[in-house]
């Protein structure tokens, strides 16, 4: 039984290293990127992982673009988006992509991501 995969965008970095430290407390190997490029390094890179939390607005623009290369690279990921934006996410997401809205407890992200990984599925 290995250890569950996790991959954090988000602009704020100190967001995602929080994230990071409180998943690598819960057992999860965690990986965290402040821009587009450092997660797409990540993809390519890291191997495989088991799902990948990502900010709607990375540096200006949106993240449609990194979760297709996701998609592409690693289809078995599964992805939820956070957002502190409301009609943007909700007009852009037209896949249907789950989203955790900011502001967000640590706990609720936790809950959120692990509903995200079906039981039995740990490497």
């Amino acid at each position: 039984m290995g250890v569950r995969r996790l991959l954090l965008v988000d602009d704020e970095l100190e967001i995602a290293q929080l994230a990071a430290e409180y998943f690598s407390s819960l057992g999860w190997d965690a990986k965290c990127a402040a821009s587009v490029a450092e997660a797409e390094r990540l993809i390519d890179k890291s191997g495989q992982f088991d799902v990948a939390v990502i900010d709607w607005v990375i540096g200006g623009s949106t993240a449609r673009g990194l979760i297709e290369r996701l998609e592409a690279r690693q289809p078995r990921c599964r992805v939820l988006l956070t957002s502190g934006h409301g009609v943007d996410i909700l007009r852009d997401n037209s896949e249907g992509v789950p989203v955790l809205r900011k502001p967000f407890t640590l706990r609720a992200l936790a809950l959120r991501v692990a509903a995200l990984v079906p039981p039995g599925t740990e490497r």
